[in-house]
């Protein structure tokens, strides 16, 4: 069996929280990914939500 894994670095900002949630649907389906990994502790500006 064969598990497709996506790991995504640093999500910075709104911005890059934008860009994931456009691009992630696509590249999962594309690839064929079956989890994804993604470092997001830099996307809340500062508010810690």
């Amino acid at each position: 069996m064969k598990l497709n894994i996506l790991i995504i670095g640093d999500i910075v900002g709104l911005s890059g929280v934008n860009k994931v949630k456009e691009t992630l649907p696509k590249v999962i389906k594309e690839k064929e990914i079956d989890f994804v990994i993604a470092n997001g502790e830099n996307s809340a500006e500062r508010y810690g939500n």
